[in-house]
């Protein structure tokens, strides 16, 4: 294939799937305020119909207007700016990204590999470039796998080097099997990671006291639950408030830090 290049994708730290308390409004999402540049990015290993690539698209523009919607009903305005590489023509790269659920590590500087491929020298400025061209206020990357599995997200916090990790962005596959194919909940709930998001669900055993306080508190916000209808997705005040939108309550203490 005339576009074909091949990316052996070395193996990084373990991404957490989940911010890091610290990790809020340090990298290039910030927080869901004013005018954010999504920038998705297609890879596959082979042949991968557009109409696939398309209904992902698709899934994404519901994302975004479900979390506008949201935002907006917490007072704040935001809008979104998309742009895109390999929509019309796959980046073809070897190995693809696996699994948040597979053993493996996961390579968390795919960002940061993808953009220098792409033709990027320096990827952590292109939030600078959104903010000049585009008059964005924030900026994150969604990467659409043709592959299955659960997707991650990689938040950008001081332990990363900034080179490498302040452009964050997100990793999703078409399905998550043959048979089930990616949720625009699933989107939305990886991009809420980006602005500060945490997961409400039990991920490790350090995590059952904050899953068992959220399943009566929280039960139906989207960090918490995916609905296979975004329609049906909740954004709880504490989700609001760890993405910059909500008030702070100090009934959100017990869930932070655990």
């Amino acid at each position: 294939m005339k576009n074909l290049c091949t990316l052996l994708f070395g193996i990084a730290i373990l991404a957490s799937g989940r911010l890091e308390i610290s990790a809020q409004g340090m990298g290039s999402a910030g927080e869901l305020k004013g005018k954010i540049y999504v920038l998705s990015i297609f890879i596959t290993d082979r042949e991968w119909p557009k109409q696939e690539r398309e209904r992902l698209r698709q899934k994404q523009y519901e994302a975004e207007e479900w979390i506008r919607q949201k935002a907006a009903e917490y007072g704040s305005d935001i809008s979104f700016v998309n742009g895109n590489f390999g929509y019309d023509k796959p980046i073809y790269i070897k190995p693809l990204p696996i699994s948040y659920d597979s053993p493996e590590q996961k390579p968390v500087d795919l960002t940061y590999r993808l953009m220098k491929e792409i033709g990027w020298e320096n990827p952590s400025k292109f939030p600078v470039w959104a903010k000049e061209k585009a008059g964005c206020d924030q900026a994150l990357a969604i990467i659409y796998t043709n592959s299955y599995g659960r997707g991650y997200s990689v938040k950008y916090n001081d332990l990363y080097s900034a080179e490498k990790y302040f452009f964050e962005g997100a990793v999703l596959f078409k399905g998550y099997n043959e048979t089930q194919s990616l949720y625009p909940a699933s989107i939305a709930h990886e991009m809420l990671h980006l602005f500060g998001a945490i997961d409400l669900y039990e991920v490790t055993e350090s995590d059952a006291e904050r899953a068992g306080m959220a399943s009566r508190a929280y039960a139906d916000d989207i960090m918490r639950r995916i609905p296979y209808d975004i329609k049906d997705a909740k954004l709880g005040d504490l989700t609001a408030w760890l993405v910059g939108i909500g008030p702070y309550k100090p009934s959100f203490a017990p869930y932070l830090n655990k």
